[in-house]
């Protein structure tokens, strides 16, 4: 099994096709045999979902970043609508919506399609956060977002769009350590697996994503 997992690991760090991927003493279909199997049972999810419970931070940050699709992985079947593809001014992507706490570790991952506005992907993001603080971009402010927020005893440190009558109040203190989600989604990056998309499935990249996530964890 170790094989196993140093084989995807390196499949993630390297973004190479399967059929090109170096395994010790094992055949590539049967690394990507186990990838599969993770990738149908949620393997991965359900472990970064186990990391997350141990976070004590009452501190998160939340924002989104572009992933372009790389050509392999633009003609999924069913549509590229229904696998998270959006075509915008820059081309085919899809968009990873994540929460960290205050050490820079992810807690939750979210995909949608690359020209959907983050808004739109964050009542399900923070449904399940309670209590603390939440800080996120202008981009966020709408009112019903700060109303959930406040439902759930959770602070929203989001500065107002400049369209507002009246501005908000929001620390300025927590809003300066906001890097935090952009060093994370550099670590993501990190990864030819994450930092563009090869995979035609939605849950496939997930699964990526969510393994490169464990190494904020882990490092």
């Amino acid at each position: 099994m170790e094989k196993v997992v140093r084989a995807i690991v390196r499949m993630l760090r390297l973004g190479c096709p399967w059929r090109d991927l170096e395994c010790e003493g094992i055949h590539w279909r049967t690394v990507y045999g186990y990838f599969v199997a993770w990738r149908e049972s949620g393997a991965i999810e359900a472990l970064l979902k186990r990391m997350a419970k141990r976070s004590r931070s009452k501190l998160r940050f939340l924002d989104a970043s572009y992933v372009r699709v790389h050509h392999s992985g633009s003609n999924p079947r069913g549509g590229q609508e229904q696998e998270l593809m959006g075509r915008g001014r820059g081309g085919l992507s899809t968009k990873i919506h994540a929460i960290c706490d205050s050490q820079g570790r992810i807690l939750h991952l979210l995909l949608s399609a690359g020209n959907r506005t983050d808004i739109n992907s964050a009542r399900a993001m923070v449904e399940h956060l309670r209590e603390g603080v939440l800080v996120a971009d202008k981009g966020y402010d709408a009112d019903w977002l700060r109303e959930l927020l406040f439902e759930n005893d959770v602070f929203p440190c989001i500065p107002t769009l400049s369209t507002r009558k009246e501005a908000r109040p929001f620390h300025r203190g927590f809003y300066r350590k906001r890097h935090r989600i952009e060093n994370c989604f550099e670590v993501l990056k990190r990864y030819r697996r994450v930092s563009s998309r090869y995979e035609k499935l939605a849950t496939s990249f997930l699964t990526f994503a969510s393994l490169a996530a464990l190494q904020t964890w882990i490092s």
